[in-house]
Parts: C-alpha cells; sequence; structure tokens
C-alpha cells in the first residue's frame, strides 16, 4: 500500500517524510483539497503518466481525516482506491490537524501503518529530528548548541532547523556555543507571537514593524505560517466549543495544552469572532501552499498575507 498521511504544523517535517516516501524517479504531482476534489485526484492516482512511469501525488489540505466533513461518495472513492491501488503511484496526504479514528478511511491507513502524526512533539522527539537533520546536512553540532537553538526556537522544529542552517553558514559546519549566541537571537518565538498578538489586536502599524524584524531576523515565512495556523485554529476551536455547547477540555484534550495557554486562547477569542479565524486559517492555507509549491516569492509572501488578513 502506497497511501500514507502525514499529519504536521512543521513543514520541514512533512518535506522530509515525503522526500523519504516518494520515488524519485517518478514525475510529482500536487493537489490542494480546499481547490481540487477527491474523486479528480484519485481518478489521476488510477493511471500512469502518458510514459507510463509511476507518479507522486502530494495532497495539501486532508482535514478529511479529521475534522472535515467528507461525503458518502468521496469516501467510497478514497475506499475503494485503498483497497485496489494503483502499484505503479504514492499518495501522500497532508493535514494539519489530529486524525479522527471513528472515520472509515483513517481506520484504514491506521492499519497499514500509513499515518505519521508529528503533532504535540516532545523535546525528546524533537532532538531526535533535529539529530537526524543535522547528520543529514554533514553538520557537527554538539549538544550545549542543538539545546540552545531549540530552547530560542522555543521547541519549534521548523525555526531550529532554520536557526541552524543560519548558524553552519556564518561559522561553517562546527559552531560553537559562543556562535550560536552571537548570531541566534533569544526571542525568534518570542517575536513571532507578538506578531501574531498584533493581529489579533488589529493593529496594523505594530504588526507590520514586527514582520520587518522578522525579515532581519531572516525567519522562514513557514514557520511564521505555522505558528500563526495553530494559534488561529486554537481560537476557532474555542470558540466552536462554546457555540456548540462543548466543555472546553473535551475540545482540547488532544492538545496538551496548559493552562496559561488556554487562558491565553480564552482572552485572544473574545477578540476575533469564529467567521474570521476561519477566514484567516483558509488565508493561512493558501499561502502556505502558494510557498510551498513555490508560486509566491519568499520575500513576499507574508507582506501579502498580512494585506489580506488585515483588510
Amino acid at each position: 500500500m502506497k497511501n500514507y498521511l502525514i499529519i504536521s504544523n512543521y513543514y520541514r517535517l512533512i518535506n522530509e517524510k515525503i522526500d523519504e516516501l516518494i520515488n524519485h524517479d517518478n514525475e510529482t504531482i500536487k493537489y490542494d483539497l480546499n481547490i481540487h476534489n477527491i474523486k479528480d485526484i484519485i481518478t489521476d492516482a488510477s493511471y500512469n503518466s502518458l510514459f507510463d512511469q509511476g507518479k507522486n501525488i502530494i495532497v495539501f489540505n486532508c482535514n478529511i481525516f479529521s475534522s472535515a466533513k467528507i461525503t458518502e461518495e468521496e469516501q467510497k472513492v478514497l475506499l475503494g482506491y485503498f483497497t485496489n491501488p494503483n502499484p505503479d503511484n504514492v499518495i501522500i496526504f497532508i493535514s494539519n490537524e489530529n486524525e479522527d479514528s471513528r472515520k472509515k478511511i483513517t481506520k484504514l491507513l491506521k492499519e497499514n501503518n500509513a499515518i505519521y502524526n508529528y503533532n504535540n512533539l516532545k523535546y525528546n522527539d524533537l532532538n531526535s529530528h533535529l539529530m537526524n537533520f543535522i547528520k543529514k546536512n554533514n553538520y557537527n553540532i554538539n549538544g550545549d548548541v542543538i539545546n540552545y537553538v531549540l530552547k530560542c526556537a522555543n521547541l519549534n522544529y521548523d525555526i531550529a532547523c532554520s536557526e541552524i542552517e543560519k548558524l553552519c553558514l556564518a561559522y561553517g559546519d562546527k559552531p560553537t556555543i559562543d556562535d550560536a549566541k552571537s548570531i541566534i537571537s533569544s526571542n525568534i518565538s518570542e517575536n513571532i507571537f507578538k506578531f501574531i498578538d498584533e493581529i489579533i489586536n488589529c493593529n496594523h502599524k505594530k504588526a507590520k514593524e514586527l514582520l520587518d524584524d522578522l525579515k532581519i531576523l531572516k525567519v522562514d515565512p513557514a514557520s511564521v505560517i505555522s505558528l500563526m495556523f495553530r494559534e488561529f485554529r486554537h481560537i476557532f476551536l474555542y470558540r466552536l466549543a462554546l457555540e456548540n455547547n462543548i466543555t472546553i477540555n473535551d475540545m482540547f484534550k488532544s492538545e496538551y495544552l496548559k493552562d496559561w495557554q488556554l487562558n491565553k486562547i480564552a482572552t485572544n477569542s473574545q477578540k476575533i469572532s469564529s467567521l474570521k479565524a476561519k477566514k484567516i486559517i483558509s488565508l493561512l492555507a493558501n499561502y502556505d501552499y502558494l510557498y510551498k509549491s513555490g508560486k509566491i516569492e519568499k520575500n513576499l509572501v507574508l507582506d501579502a498575507l498580512l494585506f489580506e488578513i488585515l483588510i
């Protein structure tokens, strides 16, 4: 079975797993489930390319395996393909949300050990992934430097990888802890969260100033989008719980959030309507896809995103 589901808010982990699962000799085709329909995607997967080669099919925004609704027809199409897939093709579904194990399509993937969930990673997990990243890139970095980078990145894998790349570019492949302290800002994540807070507060001027600071720090746009998606998704879920008489603990039981995080979500949810939060989540998904597919330049993506959010 060559059908997989990758769940993560870390774009680097997603790309690393994709790189591991695909056949590099085959053509790679990308879809976005917010734009394309599942029936067309499965039809494409059922056939080989023009030259009878296999295909790698990457499908973004696949929350049909979690919270998003799926029709009986869509489920039938997926189940039919999963039980009789094209052996030459690989399909990789990408989702930001934890899987819903009650859905038939999810159960079938889980039974085949085809789900890779990288949400809610603990320190040891992140450290292990970061060590693999360092080894793959032939860097020689000791444990003190790795710990410092993870701390500065607030245990965010994407930010940590970006900072290691920046560090090794400046000091070679064997940087010291002093090198790390001289180049890596200790408040990277703090600046990103301040940027998000100003968006929530509709403070256009301050948000733009903080965005300019993030550019100076050379923070990868995907890291910012990832954290923004998490924050606005939490706001949306909180308001959804209130509107549907669902207890907050039940809504966030799989998120492993601390009390102070829930308190912050509660405060922010008073400033953003569920409709606004949903719109922003949609914009984030769209710009994430545009950036990762190379359809928008790195130095423009966050400015364009900010403009659309604040208009």
